[in-house]
């Protein structure tokens, strides 16, 4: 699975959100039997990528 969010990721200001973000997807992938296995930002800046595994069930 790929998830990708182009957005200008220079602006953000504000704090993260506990259970959100990328420990919260970590968290999740991880219930599920999946692996976090990339996460980054290309293009500048502007697109954020996460990559994860899932098992087919």
């Amino acid at each position: 699975m790929l998830v990708t969010t182009n957005s200008n990721l220079r602006s953000r200001t504000a704090a993260p959100t506990p259970g959100r973000g990328l420990q919260g997807i970590a968290e999740r992938v991880e219930v599920l039997g999946g692996r976090l296995l990339h996460y980054g930002v290309d293009d500048g800046g502007a697109t954020f990528r996460v990559t994860v595994t899932l098992p087919w069930r």
